[in-house]
Order: structure tokens, then sequence, then C-alpha cells
């Protein structure tokens, strides 16, 4: 675990804070690798989907706009409910003095977004951010709290509740201008962590070698290993929230990532699986190094987060392969509806789910990549 204490979100010690009625987990990671994405964890199944595409340093959920604001370091964006896989660059936040502002945590409530910064010198911690212009507002406090990374607000209290780089929980009327209060000491430090209906979780930015574990509200346990972290992040925070009414968007999306070191290839589709197109629903693959050899698979019964060679095969048994193909560039297209049209496989029919994975083949290294797997359902 990293020695410094990162974003925990949400009510994390007291009982008191309610669990909102439905919750799905919002985490990113702080980064500038192109592979880091903003996942959304079904806290029920454990299913996992890629929302947009970026790090995410810290981030907030405005559930009743239907909205996530994510900032990795200075730069803010927006992505709607429902949207692609790519958010919105708003652009950098800024002090009123121009130079660039870089949160830690953030949190939307009240009609008004909110952040705190690594403030080690006391000089400021707590800022109100215009979303017209952009610029942080340092608000006033009476205590000063240096490096608060973790912003969260609970609807159902009107508060928030905040951490920084002791072991201490805060709540905090902001809206009301009041001042932190201590709640207690949870006894660890997190990069992330939100309430759910099933208790609180918590999760780490590094590279996804640790899982996101359950809590239990009423003890403070950890009830052990429950999802798996499913971003890379190189940097030192990662964003987290929950989204009560968010619904993943319908069509392909990334489920799963395999390998978590290095650079594996990420996905992109264009075009909608269909059993009548003959062509034009394309899934492409880069970077692939030159000379490998790509072979597609597919699964009908599922998904998996089983280890596998140097990473995660995420197709559930039985597996199929498809025709594969040598790469001389940096790309490796896939039209699965020419797949479908061939009429090789006659289970892919409209209605049949779809579970795609690659496994990249580099004989002259000895070396194989997987690639993150990708789900989908065939339309007529």
């Amino acid at each position: 675990m990293h020695t410094k204490l990162k974003s925990l979100v949400a009510t994390l010690a007291l009982a008191s804070f309610a669990a909102p009625a439905t919750a799905q987990l919002i985490v990113g990671a702080e980064s500038n690798n192109s592979l880091d994405a903003v996942w959304r964890i079904d806290v029920a199944s454990g299913e996992r989907a890629l929302l947009f595409y970026g790090g995410s340093s810290a981030l907030a959920v405005d559930d009743a706009g239907g909205r996530i604001f994510s900032a990795n370091f200075a730069q803010l964006s927006q992505w709607n409910y429902g949207g692609g896989p790519s958010a919105t660059v708003l652009g950098n936040l800024k002090y009123a003095s121009g130079a660039l502002f870089r949160p830690a945590g953030l949190a939307y409530g009240g009609g008004r977004l909110f952040a705190t910064v690594e403030d080690l010198f006391c000089t400021g911690w707590l800022f109100e951010i215009d979303l017209t212009t952009l610029v942080a507002t340092p608000l006033p406090t009476t205590v000063c709290l240096s490096w608060v990374e973790a912003l969260s607000f609970e609807p159902s209290t009107g508060e928030f509740v905040l951490q920084n780089d002791t072991d201490r929980l805060y709540r905090m009327d902001i809206l009301g201008g009041g001042a932190p209060q201590l709640m207690g000491s949870i006894g660890f430090g997190l990069d992330g962590g939100a309430l759910g209906t099933n208790g609180a979780y918590y999760v780490m930015y590094d590279q996804g070698g640790t899982s996101i574990e359950e809590l239990d509200l009423a003890t403070l346990g950890a009830t052990g290993n429950k999802y798996w972290a499913p971003f890379y992040g190189t940097g030192d925070n990662a964003g987290a929230d929950w989204a009560p009414s968010l619904v993943v968007p319908p069509g392909p999306r990334v489920y799963c990532e395999p390998t978590l070191v290095g650079s594996p290839p990420r996905p992109t589709y264009t075009g909608l699986p269909s059993a009548s197109a003959g062509s034009g629903f394309t899934i492409t693959h880069a970077p692939i190094a030159s000379s490998s050899r790509v072979q597609p698979h597919i699964s009908l019964v599922g998904p998996a987060q089983a280890p596998f060679l140097t990473g995660k095969r995420c197709l559930k048994l039985p597996v199929l392969r498809l025709p594969h193909a040598f790469v001389t560039s940096s790309v490796h297209s896939f039209d699965f509806n020419a797949y479908i049209a061939s009429g090789v496989n006659p289970a892919l029919v409209a209605g049949q789910s779809v579970w795609f994975q690659i496994v990249e083949i580099r004989p002259a290294l000895d070396a194989t990549t997987l690639g993150p797997g990708v789900s989908f359902t065939i339309l007529p």
C-alpha cells in the first residue's frame, strides 16, 4: 500500500451516513498512460465496464445531472451518462493567479463542485471550482488539514466527508460554512473509496496489483478480496465516487484488463454487431508489435478473470479460435460482421452475446500479450 493516504471518498466510518438505495462504484487512476480509463464496477455482480478513456486523479459524480467530472492532474473533463468512450475536455483548472490547480479530491454537492489539494504548508486546502471559468477559489476554513485527498458529498445529510494523510476521518458542512468535525481514525491509508449498498469499498492506484476490498461499516473490518482494480495508474492518486442512477451505455464495451504492465494493445471499435449487415463492425487493437501474429478468441458463454500466460483470460471456457493474422503495421483490425456472414459459426445469431479477446504472439521474443476483453450482443 502506498505510504501516503489517498482519496477516501464517502462515509467509510459511521453507519449514520445512509448508503444510497443503489450504487455503482466509479474508479480511475491518475496517469498519462493512454490505456488508463474510468471504469464502472457493479458491486453486486463484479461486472466491470469501461466508461471513458483517460486518467483520473480525482472524480466527482453529479448523479442528478447525469454527469461525471474527472480531473487528471490539472485537466478537467466531463462525461455524460450514456456517452461514448471519450470524455469532453473542459480545460485546465487554475488558481486565480493563473497557475495550474491540481486537485487531489473532488465532490459535487448542492449544485457546486468542490476540491481539495495536498496542502503541505496550510496555505489553503479547500476550494470551490467555477465550472464556467475553471478557476478554483479558496474557501475560508478555521482548521488546517494538510494533504487532504478525500472529499465526498453525502446527500442524506448535506455534509461532506474528508480525510487527510493521517488516518483521520472528518465530516464538514461546507455548504453551511461549518468547520471540520473529527469522526475518528480508520487505521489505514487508501487511494480511493466509497460507500455502497453492501458496505464500503477502497481502491488503490498501484497498477491493479491490489484488489478493491469490501469493508463492514459496523466493524470497519475488510471482508477480503472482492474485485480487482481495473486500472493501470502511474501517478499518486485515484478517483472514486458512486453513480446510483448510471446505466451502462448499450453496445460494445471493454470489460476486462488482463495485463497491467508494459503497453498492451488498446481496443476500439466502429459500427455495431449485426447478424445481417455482412460487414461493418470492426474491432481494432493498437499498438501491435511488428511481425506479430494476432489470434482472436471468443466465448459464447460468458466472461472470466482467470490467470493465463502473462495476463488473464477474459473468456469463460469453452473458448473458440477465430482466424489469425500476421501484422506488419502496428494495428490489427477484425470485421466481426464479416465473420458472422461467413457462416463458419451458426451460433452467431441475433441476440447472442459474445466475449472477445486477442492474443498477440511475438515469435522473435517468444512472448505473448493478451488484449483487453470486449463484450457485445449481436443485433438483427
